[in-house]
C-alpha cells in the first residue's frame, strides 16, 4: 500500500475497483410489496453483500464487517438505467398443505427489474489484509458465494479493474462519478451545490444506508444518481479521488 495511508486519516492509499453486472436486478424499495419496484443502484447494505459474498463473510457479519468504521463503499452506474416489467406466480406455502397437482393461495403481481445493469463498485477496508484477500479474490474471478444483483436467482458477473490510489479531494467542485449522497453536497449559501446540466437524468431516493444483523434498517440516507451513466457535478465536503474518478462514500 502507498504512503498516503497517513494523508487518508489511517485508511489505505488504495480501493479497489471492480465492475459486476448481470441480466436483470432487483433492488427492491422498502414501501412496495405486492408491486415491487427497484432502486436504480444497489444500497450500501446490497454493496456489503456482495462484498462479503465473494469473501465468504457469513450473513449475520456482514453488517459488522463492513460497517462504516470498518469499510468505505460506493458505486457507480457504467450503463443508463433500463427497466422491464415482468408477471410473477407467488405461492402461499404458510400454513398451507400442498399436495401434487393441487395448487392454493396463488397470485401473480407486476415487478419491476433493471434490465442489463452494470455497475462500479469501490471498496477500502481499514483491514489491510483482507483488502488485498478481496483484491486477489476479484482479480481471480473467484468468491466463495455466487454474487446476485438483489435476489438470488438474479445471478451476476464481475470482473477486477485494479488497485486504484486512493486520497481524498477535501471540499471542491467536482464531477462525481459514484452515486451521490445529498448529506455530503455542499449547499448555498456556503457552496455551489448541484449543477444540474442538460442532458443529464437525476434521480433522487431515500435508501437503507445501514441495517443490523436481521435486516432492520438503523438508517437511511438520500442518494443523487445521474441514472445515464453520467458524472454529477458538484460540490462535496468530503470526496475522494480513486483514480481519474471522484467518488463520495456512501
Amino acid at each position: 500500500m502507498r504512503d498516503s495511508a497517513s494523508e487518508a486519516g489511517g485508511w489505505p492509499g488504495e480501493a479497489l475497483v471492480f465492475e459486476i453486472w448481470g441480466d436483470y436486478g432487483c433492488f427492491r424499495r422498502f414501501y412496495t410489496t405486492r408491486s415491487p419496484l427497484t432502486f436504480p443502484v444497489p444500497p450500501r447494505p446490497t454493496i456489503a453483500g456482495i462484498v462479503g459474498g465473494i469473501l465468504g463473510v457469513p450473513k449475520s457479519d456482514v453488517a459488522k464487517v463492513f460497517d462504516p468504521e470498518r469499510a468505505r463503499l460506493a458505486v457507480a452506474m457504467v450503463k443508463p438505467v433500463k427497466i422491464a416489467h415482468f408477471g410473477l406466480n407467488w405461492l402461499e406455502t404458510k400454513g398451507q398443505v400442498l399436495s401434487v397437482g393441487l395448487v392454493e393461495a396463488r397470485t401473480q403481481i407486476n415487478a419491476e427489474f433493471l434490465k442489463q445493469p452494470r455497475f462500479r463498485i469501490y471498496v477500502m477496508l481499514r483491514d489491510q489484509s483482507r483488502q488485498r484477500e478481496l483484491s486477489q479474490m476479484v482479480r481471480d474471478h473467484r468468491s466463495v458465494y455466487t454474487p446476485c444483483l438483489g435476489i438470488s436467482e438474479l445471478l451476476a458477473d464481475f470482473a477486477w479493474l485494479g488497485d486504484w490510489s486512493a486520497r481524498p479531494a477535501g471540499q471542491s467542485v467536482v464531477n462525481v462519478t459514484s452515486v451521490l449522497p445529498v448529506a455530503s453536497v455542499v449547499w448555498p449559501m456556503e457552496g455551489q451545490g448541484v449543477e444540474f446540466e442538460n442532458r443529464k437524468r437525476y434521480d433522487k431516493k431515500r435508501v437503507p444506508r445501514l441495517m443490523d444483523e436481521n435486516r432492520v434498517v438503523l438508517e437511511w440516507q438520500d442518494v443523487l444518481a445521474e441514472t445515464s451513466g453520467q458524472t454529477i457535478r458538484a460540490q462535496v465536503a468530503d470526496g475522494w479521488q480513486i483514480g481519474d474518478d471522484y467518488v463520495v462514500w456512501l
